[in-house]
């Protein structure tokens, strides 16, 4: 097992160095990010890759609902303001699909009003994050969705197949849990 350079891969046998497994994580992609912007996509996939997921990237609301017919995202971040079909519009064909509805949603605005708000409620959004993005709050969002996933598969084995992966019965099933552990 050599490069072909001639190098050794870093954990091959008699190699100096010695890599330690992470945190399993699947290689495909469990994280889309939605922006017309290079430069938002860019920095969110940085961020987000730091904290250990892998991340897709597309330029409109169509390349979006094109990427969701050939993968299964688990968090998707949306910009609202796009060319073609806006982020409001992709989130609520998520939302009213049968495959990928449990996927959770943030809308991504440069505004923090109420209008934008009740119109992504309404498109069935999981959260907001306002541009410029701080990193507390995108770690927060990967924080809970970490959370969750984590509950979802250690302490609610026995749920799951009553939820059938429901975001919105999840949530439910965790928001009760968190109360009765009060």
């Amino acid at each position: 097992g050599s490069t072909p350079s001639g190098e050794r891969p870093a954990d091959a046998p008699g190699s100096n160095v010695v890599s330690f497994p992470g945190p399993a994580r699947s290689a495909a992609p469990d994280v889309l990010v939605v922006d017309d912007s290079d430069v938002v996509r860019r920095t969110m996939q940085r961020k987000i890759r730091e904290y250990g997921h892998m991340v897709d990237l597309a330029s409109s609301g169509d390349d979006a609902m094109a990427m969701l017919l050939n993968n299964s995202y688990r968090l998707v971040f949306l910009d609202i303001m796009m060319p073609g079909v806006d982020g409001f519009e992709v989130c609520e064909r998520i939302k009213r699909s049968r495959e990928y509805k449990s996927s959770a949603v943030y809308m991504l605005t440069s505004r923090d009003g109420m209008f934008d708000k009740v119109r992504g409620a309404m498109a069935g959004c999981d959260g907001y994050l306002v541009k410029p993005l701080e990193s507390r709050k995108l770690r927060e969002v990967l924080d809970l969705y970490e959370s969750a996933a984590a509950l979802i598969r250690l302490e609610l084995a026995p749920e799951l197949p009553r939820v059938q992966g429901d975001a919105s019965q999840i949530r439910q099933v965790i928001h009760n849990m968190l109360q009765n552990a009060q």
